[in-house]
């Protein structure tokens, strides 16, 4: 597992112009309501399972979106 993905990822933000520290203030609900409610429920299982969501934010899959989304370094 790669432990840096989360400096990484922080300083691709911050290369696009976002403070990482502000995605904290996302109303997470707001960004549920559109998900169906086993979508939701899987995603809340996710991000309340500190080991699952690193495992998730690590995998290559993962790290193959964010480069598409902010661009690779």
């Amino acid at each position: 597992m790669n432990n840096n993905f989360s400096k990484d990822a922080s300083e691709i933000l911050r290369q696009k112009g976002i403070d990482p520290q502000n995605l904290k203030n996302i109303d997470k609900n707001s960004l549920l309501k559109n998900l169906s409610a086993e979508d939701t429920k899987k995603i809340n299982s996710i991000l309340n399972d500190k080991q699952a969501l690193n495992d998730l934010l690590n995998s290559e899959k993962a790290k193959a979106i964010m480069s598409k989304l902010f661009g690779s370094k």
